[in-house]
């Protein structure tokens, strides 16, 4: 290892500080990589906008509050820009500011749930007393479970909604309001406490948009909501298709077809009205009065802010997401703007409320606004690509520095740091080097904070943003995807860095044009180097067109990944110079996230997905798997996931309950917040037109992605599976048709033979009268079938183990690996089952192969048994099968004496039987059957295949049907010389002398007598 290696980050370090998820890292390494990102900032009433820092930004949360008013630090912008970011960066810059002594900070996370929320701000009480309210909240809290909480919840919106009513009627008539839209707003709430009282309209659908309500309040949501969860929406006024309307009153049906007037036109106005009456209607449920001692929020923390006064301490409010806490956001406005002056006297101490605002969200947004004076916007306006590239190499020098250290040398460094630079604390990475080390790390560039870039450099970090990032046609800002498909990608390849093959040569895809690549052809170097040297040219020189053409990158590149110079000798480098847009060209604008309903989804983290929205759901999961995976890289040809394969947690019908089954989560309480929040970014994705170019779209992209790699893995596991059980499967009966062929005679090799399963047959095969149902022509028909089925099954096992372009039909080679994986396995009873019906002719291959082989052996049993014996017999003890020439003369001499027996054929049928028996097959065969021995039922199946198909069935019928008519004429022939020596006088000699013996015994027997 080489002083410069140290350079290059380990996989421990790259872990613990490079990380796509800010939040969760450490907060020395979130200082650390922090990089400052572009601030504007307007009056709350006006229109021009102003640049800003971030230095700016934390110097109004600690403006003085002299005056008494409150301190509030609006940020906002688009869903997905980094507010919450921004807020607990100000946290941590709080943890080390030179007030931070004065400071009590309490950081209000998104996640919280309202106890959490309130436990979090009355935190400052510390002590007895605050210890005494935790309890009365979480008793509180305990006593309240979903369904109560939300008929409770029912009934307090009713009441909210009746007082909001009232009031408004008594306005009409003290002619304080008399315009048609109070007058329109009036009639919808009357409608809504109609409905809100309906037990129907609670017991067939509203219930459930509540229960989701009070859920996301008991329990908190994940770091990817937006509090939409948290309030009402427009689709939750919708009726299902599956309710019936029925029953309902007169009323609920009135209020009913207010809202479904005009496609639904008044929703909007239905779901502001009834957001209003949530926050007090939440607040009678949970009984915060009562478990803080008949006392509100907003007094418990004027007490804290009177105690902290006499302290000299400011109390610090951080809300990372005000928009995710539906349902209290009206006491924490009344905390924000609650004064610490009071008829001139300082009264409590001065509150300081950082907060983060999506745009066209609130409510209250424009309230907090005017009482905020500054709005602090986070812009999501479009760079040039050259911007976006520049920004992103900073990035890297800042990960990169701050790798090297790791994260315990940078928490020194933080503890250490009393200054008030927020970024200069961190100390730039400098291990000293020997002059050529030196060079080489000065050939891969520095950011623009100066820190090296090695092993990446601007050129490669260029190059590799246009890979990753390309979006349409240019770059969109993604850090998330940056980190992990350009800094990870490369960094955790240091082993091969360390063994010298960095880069590998697949790496990245890398292509280099075609007369560079040709060019390479040409060089004498070892095939290794050759191949690395693409990706090095392709992603750290800029993809040179022509290596005679001056470089654009140094020596020291090559020489620091052990690759040969490519360009020429002493070439001189000229660097590449910037691209700039061109004139007049505007950077396009990122698209606005697109906003699909998503209620269904926090609906469903602990209550049953309906139906409808489970086939919705499944449909969603088979577009994104099925545009996602790409079966090359697993070397199997394409596959599809279909819908009624995906099993969803708590869905009462649909999953699927057999193979192959995709589990997208666990059935556990709460839902899993991965398979949440990664479900409505793959919802954003298809309101998009399956596209991740809108703003704020690389955190839905990394969330997506880690739920489908999830289900992927799952759906390329169960198929490559399949595959090779298929594979198995097919080569077996591949197999067993090449011994039952005679293609092979190795009945258990050690690898599959697929040149010996691919081969063709000598000759024709035996083909019996189909009439003929003798065991040996059920063998030959048999055999015919097996040959028949071959190809099925040849192009069965190429699905299971070829390497296909895509979906083509193209065979381009064969996973070898997967083959010998797949002949190792055991054959199970049921591998026929492997092959489906629907596959041509090897299901039935696979039925005869495996299934049934046994049938097929004791057939070939019934065949040979009757015929071998026959052939042993009639060929002799001395075993010659050379029969023809003296067979053929004995015919002849009684052909010429007379003595032929026509009765039992002709004498050209006993000549061609002869011929028969004469050629080198029969000879073969006559040999094989005599010295043939029946294998052991013990045996194998394949070796019993290899004993019974050493005989070729055919062949052994015409060998027997010769033999047994070659024998019936010799006995006729020496019928017929018996019969013409008794015709002439002539006896039998054999005869004759048993007489004469006869009567010899005879004589014998009367003179003992």
């Amino acid at each position: 290892m080489t002083t410069l290696d140290r350079y290059w980050p380990t996989s421990q370090q790259v872990d613990e500080c490079i990380r796509t998820e800010a939040e969760v890292v450490d907060e020395a390494v979130l200082l650390a990589v922090h990089e400052p990102g572009p601030l504007l900032t307007r009056s709350a009433n006006g229109a021009a906008e102003e640049p800003a820092s971030e230095q700016d930004l934390l110097e109004a949360l600690l403006r003085p509050a002299d005056d008494g008013s409150a301190v509030l630090v609006a940020i906002t912008g688009d869903s997905g820009v980094g507010k919450s970011h921004m807020v607990r960066w100000l946290h941590a810059q709080l943890q080390r500011h030179p007030m931070r002594d004065q400071l009590v900070i309490v950081l209000v996370p998104k996640t919280a749930s309202l106890r959490q929320v309130v436990e979090r701000i009355l935190a400052p009480l510390e002590g007895d007393a605050y210890r005494h309210l935790q309890a009365e909240l979480t008793k509180a809290v305990e006593q309240l479970n979903t369904r109560d909480a939300s008929l409770m919840l029912a009934a307090s919106l009713g009441i909210e909604l009746e007082h909001k009513y009232e009031a408004g009627m008594q306005a009409l008539r003290e002619g304080a309001a008399d315009d048609r839209g109070f007058r329109d707003r009036l009639a919808l709430t009357k409608n809504l406490r109609d409905l809100v009282r309906d037990p129907g309209v609670l017991d067939g659908w509203f219930s459930a948009v509540l229960e989701r309500i009070v859920r996301q309040t008991l329990e908190g949501g994940s770091e990817t909501q937006t509090g939409e969860l948290r309030r009402f929406v427009p689709e939750d006024l919708v009726v299902p298709d599956i309710w019936s309307t029925a029953d309902v009153t007169r009323s609920t049906m009135h209020a009913l077809q207010q809202l479904a007037n005009n496609d639904g036109a008044r929703r909007p106005l239905a779901a502001d009205i009834l957001q209003e009456a949530l926050d007090p209607a939440l607040r009678t449920v949970f009984r915060f009065s009562e478990a803080l001692g008949q006392r509100t929020i907003e007094e418990i923390v004027d007490d804290i802010r009177r105690r902290l006064l006499g302290d000299g301490k400011d109390l610090v409010l951080l809300i990372e997401d005000f928009a995710a806490l539906a349902g209290i956001q009206q006491p924490l406005l009344n905390l924000m703007i609650a004064e610490s002056d009071h008829g001139g006297q300082r009264v409590r101490a001065p509150l300081r409320t950082a907060l983060a605002v999506t745009d066209g969200f609130l409510p209250s947004r424009q309230t907090i606004l005017t009482r905020a004076k500054r709005e602090w916007i986070i812009p999501n306006a479009a760079q040039s690509d050259e911007e976006l590239i520049g920004r992103l190499t900073d990035l890297a020098g800042r990960y990169l520095n701050a790798a090297r250290w790791g994260v315990t040398a940078l928490r020194e460094q933080l503890r250490g740091n009393r200054g008030d630079d927020l970024y200069g604390w961190v100390r730039a990475f400098d291990e000293p080097l020997s002059a050529d080390e030196s060079d080489m790390l000065s050939a891969f560039g520095r950011s623009r904070h100066g820190h090296p870039l090695f092993p990446l450099s601007p050129a490669s970090i260029a190059s590799l943003c246009r890979r990753e990032l390309k979006s349409g046609t240019g770059l969109r800002f993604n850090p998330r995807a940056f980190i992990n498909n350009v800094l990870r990608d490369t960094l955790l390849l240091r082993p091969l860095h360390e063994a010298k093959a960095f880069p590998p040569p697949d790496f990245k895809g890398a292509a280099p044009s075609a007369s560079v690549a040709l060019a390479l052809g040409t060089r004498a170097m070892p095939s290794e180097q050759r191949e690395r040297l693409g990706p090095a040219l392709v992603y750290w020189a800029n993809n040179p067109s022509d290596l005679t053409a001056p470089p654009t990158v140094g020596e020291g590149i090559f020489k620091t990944f052990h690759l040969p110079w490519p360009f020429a000798p002493g070439a001189k480098v000229i660097p590449e110079p910037p691209t700039t847009p061109p004139p007049g060209t505007a950077p396009e604008s990122p698209k606005p996230a697109p906003q699909p309903p998503l209620s269904y989804i926090e609906a469903w983290a602990t209550g049953d997905i309906d139906q409808a929205k489970a086939r919705y759901v499944r449909n969603l999961f088979e577009v994104a798997l099925n545009d996602r995976i790409d079966w090359n890289a697993a070397r199997m040809r394409g596959r599809r996931v279909e819908a009624g394969q995906i099993w969803l947690p708590f869905a009462r019908t649909g999953n699927p309950s057999t193979e192959p089954k995709f589990v997208v989560a666990e059935a556990s309480r709460p839902l899993c917040p991965i398979l949440r929040a990664g479900l409505a970014a793959l919802e954003r994705w298809k309101a998009n037109d399956k596209s991740w170019d809108y703003a704020g779209s690389e955190n839905d992209y990394s969330i997506a992605q880690q739920l489908l790699d999830r289900v992927e893995s799952q759906v390329v596991a169960w198929h490559v599976a399949a595959a090779e059980r298929q594979a198995g499967a097919a080569l077996r009966i591949l197999h067993r048709q090449a011994l039952l062929l005679r293609l092979t005679r190795s009945a258990e090799p050690r690898v599959p033979s697929l040149t010996d399963y691919h081969a063709t047959l000598s000759k024709p095969l035996w083909a019996p009268d189909p009439s003929d149902n003798s065991p040996p022509a059920l063998v030959a028909a048999a055999v015919a079938r097996a040959e028949a089925a071959r190809t099925d099954v040849q192009r069965l096992l190429s699905e299971a183990v070829g390497c296909f372009q895509g979906t083509g039909a193209t065979l381009y080679a064969v996973d070898s690996r997967r083959v010998k994986s797949a002949w190792r396995q055991d054959l199970s009873d049921g591998a026929a089952m492997q092959i489906r019906a629907d596959q041509g002719q090897a299901r039935t291959a696979a039925d005869e192969m495996l299934s049934r082989i046994e049938s097929l052996l004791t057939r070939y049993r019934s065949a040979v048994e009757p015929l071998v014996p026959t052939i042993k017999v009639l060929i002799g003890d001395d075993g010659d099968v050379n029969i023809g020439p003296p067979l053929l003369a004995q015919i002849e001499r009684a052909r010429n004496a007379g003595s032929f027996p026509q009765s039992v054929c002709s004498s050209a049928e006993a000549k061609k039987a002869i011929e028969q028996l004469s050629t080198s097959e029969a000879r073969s065969q006559m040999r094989q059957a005599v010295s043939f021995e029946a294998p052991s039922a013990s045996d194998s199946v394949e070796a019993r295949l290899v004993r019974w198909s050493s005989l070729d069935i055919g062949q052994l019928v015409r060998v027997h049907v010769a033999l047994t008519l070659l024998d019936r004429v010799l006995q006729g022939i020496e019928r017929e010389i018996d019969s013409k020596l008794l015709a002439s006088g002539g006896g039998d000699i054999g005869a004759m002398v048993a007489a004469l013996q006869q009567d010899l015994v005879q004589v014998g027997e009367e003179d003992a007598a």
